[in-house]
């Protein structure tokens, strides 16, 4: 049990950490362009500590398999669409709407600002998801 209290709070930690201090700065401390690159950058970084630190909550948990263990089954599913799926997705519609991507009509840049926002929103949603599985996961050990 130690160690799924370690492991979880690390998580925990980690993602307040993220949202709390590094993206708040990124975005008052760079121009537009270099928070562009340095998110690009982090982003893939932090959900493989997520899901290197989750997948080793789930081998944790797997010995009383139960409630707890099947939302941190969730969360580093969630933490894999993200990273492998979601993200390039959210690079690739952001590109488009902040035309770095040649021979857009305004129509197509409008479409693509919307698919951002809903991509970006899914991100933050199942970043969220995963928040509260792991606080609920601390809090019910």
């Amino acid at each position: 049990m130690f160690w799924t209290i370690v492991i979880t709070s690390l998580l925990l930690g980690s993602m307040l950490f993220f949202t709390m201090i590094i993206t708040p700065s990124v975005f008052s401390t760079l121009n537009e362009v270099n928070a562009r690159k340095f998110l690009r950058k982090i982003f893939p970084k932090i959900y493989l500590w997520c899901i290197i630190l989750n997948f080793l909550l789930v081998i944790l948990l797997l010995k009383e398999f139960n409630f707890k263990t099947l939302l941190a089954i969730f969360s580093v599913v969630f933490f894999i669409y993200s990273r492998q799926f979601l993200t390039p997705k959210i690079n690739y519609y952001a590109d488009l709407s902040n035309r770095t991507i040649k021979n857009n009509s305004s129509e197509s840049i409008e479409k693509s600002a919307k698919k951002f926002k809903s991509l970006h929103s899914m991100s933050v949603i199942l970043f969220a998801s995963s928040f509260v599985c792991m606080v609920y996961i601390l809090f019910t050990l």
